[in-house]
């Protein structure tokens, strides 16, 4: 039980973080949109630097 106490306290500290947030989703997210080309990837990463507000 202690592994998931520990989860959550890190989720907590991830929340604020939207970098943390965005990248737990990708992980997450099945092994199918690992797998996606880099052409998909870029633009991705440029509309997360851009949402900084």
């Amino acid at each position: 039980m202690r592994q998931d106490t520990g989860q959550s306290l890190r989720t907590v500290l991830c929340l604020p973080n939207p970098s943390r947030v965005q990248a737990a989703r990708w992980r997450a997210a099945p092994a199918e949109d690992c797998p996606v080309p880099a052409e998909s990837d870029r633009p991705a990463g440029r509309e997360v630097e851009s949402c900084p507000g």
